[in-house]
């Protein structure tokens, strides 16, 4: 089903765009397939990025607490 959605999508950019010959459509459609695949890519490094960052936030915060009550 996905499939299908992916193929109308990409059929519908191609008729939008114009494409006047079979190459000009295979190649925007490669060029789409790696665009989606960059995004794919984008996507599972802000997921690490956000993982990272709460980490970071955490330890932030512990070292803020031992301080605090050191200081008490």
């Amino acid at each position: 089903m996905k499939k299908v959605m992916n193929l109308s999508f990409v059929l519908l950019i191609l008729l939008a765009s114009g494409c006047s010959s079979k190459e000009e459509a295979e190649k925007q459609e490669k060029e789409l397939a790696n665009l989606q695949k960059e995004v794919s890519e984008l996507r599972i490094e802000n997921t690490k990025m956000k993982m990272e960052n709460t980490k970071l936030e955490k330890k932030l915060k512990t070292i803020i607490k031992e301080r605090s009550d050191s200081k008490n």
